[in-house]
């Protein structure tokens, strides 16, 4: 008798429900080209499942996609659970909140947030956990700027609102390709930047210099 091997993929999907593989696999495949570009035969291929299965548990891609940035949104700021932002000075609150941002997008939430600028962010309007958890962070910002200013480490003039939208602009930057960032950061950057990774010092260094007072 010949026993067939599993491969690590399978092994891995064997103790996943057919929801939770189709989930994985769509969050990878959008992620890689989006929604428009996504097939749902490559989804279920990946997932180890049938095109029918897909559309049993969800009417069209377009739902399926939606879900998994439902999914990602709605644990988009777990990261703060990690920390109680009151005990630390208001300028090492925002690093955290500013690496925390770059972390949790680094592996898919870039992608998902460049997709949705070119699709006029309609999914994300559909689904609401994402503004939800943007209101907990800029709750959490507006905290920060407040104690900022107060104790004299923090300038006035910018709101918790265009704070964010400097973090997660800056935190698509993770996404260029390193030979095209290294260059123009490298000379006005004494640190390199040959990696994804590196574009978090450099953009905390840009934010924490903006926001210093003096």
């Amino acid at each position: 008798m010949v026993i067939k091997r599993q491969s690590s993929k399978q092994t891995a999907q064997a103790g996943q429900s057919s929801l939770d593989r189709i989930m994985a696999a769509a969050k990878t495949e959008f992620a890689k080209h989006g929604l428009r570009q996504t097939r749902i035969e490559d989804i279920a291929s990946s997932a180890g499942v049938s095109q029918q299965l897909v559309f049993h548990y969800f009417d069209n891609k377009e739902s399926l996609y939606s879900e998994v940035l439902a999914v990602l949104g709605a644990t988009s700021t777990d990261f703060l659970n990690a920390v109680d932002l009151d005990s630390l000075e208001p300028l090492q609150a925002i690093e955290f909140i500013i690496r925390g941002i770059f972390e949790t997008n680094l592996e898919y939430g870039i992608r998902f947030i460049a997709d949705q600028i070119i699709l006029d962010g309609e999914q994300i309007i559909r689904k609401n956990p994402i503004w939800l958890k943007h209101q907990i962070l800029m709750t959490h910002i507006e905290r920060i700027l407040l104690r900022g200013r107060e104790n004299g480490t923090i300038r006035s003039g910018l709101t918790p609102r265009e704070l964010l939208l400097v973090i997660v602009s800056l935190s698509i930057g993770q996404s260029v390709s390193p030979t095209l960032v290294a260059g123009p950061i490298d000379r006005v950057s004494p640190n390199p930047c040959s990696e994804p990774r590196d574009w978090i010092d450099v953009s905390l260094a840009l934010v924490l210099t903006a926001l210093k007072t003096g």
